[in-house]
């Protein structure tokens, strides 16, 4: 199914939005374009995960602030693909695993990503290939403790890339992972200005082949 919801005074849900497909997940777009900046504010879950194909697409795009608690695009063979665009962002969870298959993408951009939830995770496992998590702020980053970035892969393939840039403050103290079995994946993270990665957890590993790589430029 597909979902579409445009709001030029701002976007408020408290109950769950769901076009989730039995065979390929559908399409959710959100998008906030009102002059005063008022944002999307989620509650709930947004699911687009599709059962038995590929994930499908969330797509989130605000003048002002994000809110979401849950966004989910997983596919029971291939990952779907989740996009957030905001003043802030903060959330709890996104989920694009790919079950059988690759792991989807999620991509942040914002002026700055508050990701400090307890617990909070973005996943793009996928069980022949690591999925891409891109995270983008033009101003600050804080990636919280008991937090988990994942594109790992389970039984064959190379492990996906984790990037997170900042261009005035970068601070994780959250678990990067993106280990492979035939071969590690990349990290990065990058800043144009203050740097902090005291507590940070990274694994680009492999079972087998060349391990991963991690850049850290500041």
């Amino acid at each position: 199914g597909i979902v579409d919801l445009e709001g030029n005074g701002g976007i408020r849900f408290e109950g769950d939005i769901c076009a989730q497909g039995g065979t390929y997940g559908g399409r959710v777009y959100l998008h906030e374009t009102g002059p005063n900046n008022y944002g999307i504010s989620l509650e709930a879950t947004v699911d687009a995960s599709g059962t038995n194909g590929s994930g499908g697409l969330i797509d989130i795009h605000a003048t002002g602030d994000v809110y979401a608690n849950e966004l989910l695009a997983w596919g029971g063979i291939d990952g779907g693909d989740i996009s957030v665009i905001g003043a802030a962002v903060d959330f709890y969870s996104a989920i694009a695993y790919g079950d059988a298959g690759i792991g989807g993408s999620v991509a942040i951009t914002a002026d700055n990503i508050f990701l400090t939830s307890y617990g909070y995770s973005i996943d793009v496992q996928g069980e022949t290939g690591g999925g891409s998590i891109d995270l983008y702020a033009r101003e600050t980053l804080v990636l919280g403790e008991d937090s988990s970035l994942s594109a790992d892969t389970g039984s064959s393939g190379i492990g996906g890339s984790i990037r997170l840039y900042a261009g005035d403050a970068l601070v994780v103290y959250g678990d990067l992972s993106a280990r492979g079995v035939d071969g590690g994946g990349s990290i990065y993270t990058g800043t144009g200005g203050y740097l902090d990665l005291n507590g940070i957890g990274i694994d680009a590993g492999t079972q087998a082949g060349d391990a991963g790589i991690w850049t850290i430029s500041a």
